[in-house]
């Protein structure tokens, strides 16, 4: 059995659900013919929790819902203490797929994919597509 992709949900990945009412776990295995494993950073839910706590409506809305589906799918949570603790989300992800070929990051920061070779996208604000370069 083939070994399993780790697919790392960047936190702009995770409101889709709540924002945009795309159900991204669907889509997902609509589009991953292999088995994979999901994970997030655990920087990832101290954000969705400060947008949660201090934003208002559909923001708000969208990291609650977000958080709620992290628990619900026990996505495995990525402790990333060993890095500096200033540095962003962003620095991490782009350093864990450097380290691990297999990863493949699920974002719709257009700067941030542009560092990866293996990529998860949101598609006319409906369906999920990966890219590989």
């Amino acid at each position: 059995m083939p070994e399993s992709k780790k697919i790392i949900l960047d936190t702009n990945f995770l409101l889709i659900p709540g924002q945009l009412h795309v159900d991204i776990f669907e889509e997902l295995s609509r589009i991953c013919h292999f088995p994979y494993q999901l994970l997030v950073l655990d920087k990832t839910i101290h954000e969705l929790e400060k947008i949660k706590t201090t934003n208002k409506g559909k923001h708000k809305v969208a990291a609650t819902v977000a958080l709620e589906l992290v628990h619900k799918h026990q996505i495995e949570v990525i402790d990333t203490q060993e890095y500096p603790e200033e540095m962003y989300a962003d620095t991490i992800l782009k350093e864990l797929t450097e380290k691990y070929k297999e990863y493949i990051i699920a974002t719709q920061d257009i700067a941030l994919r542009k560092n990866f070779k293996k990529y998860i996208i949101l598609r006319q604000k409906k369906y999920l597509q990966l890219k590989i370069r």
